[in-house]
């Protein structure tokens, strides 16, 4: 769907990106929203250090360990 480029500060959509709905409250279904603040934390001008991908389902972001939450970028995408 997407990847971001720390080092350069960016963020690349695929087309796959711009089928995705725009908004969802079902924490199982992504959105556009969601996917692009998950990519934004890789962002090491956004955030620093910059998030690591360490889990992506619910079930298992919510049952990680304090640091390791706040080192997973999909931690933020649900939290918003």
């Amino acid at each position: 769907l997407q990847y971001a480029l720390s080092a350069a500060g960016e963020v690349y959509n695929c087309p796959s990106f711009y089928k995705l709905q725009r908004f969802s409250q079902d924490l199982k279904e992504q959105d556009q929203v969601s996917s692009m603040l998950h990519e934004f934390t890789h962002l090491g001008g956004i955030y620093f250090p910059p998030t690591r991908d360490k889990k992506y389902i619910y079930k298992e972001v919510v049952a990680l360990s304090t640091i390791d939450a706040l080192e997973n970028a999909q931690s933020y995408a649900f939290y918003a």
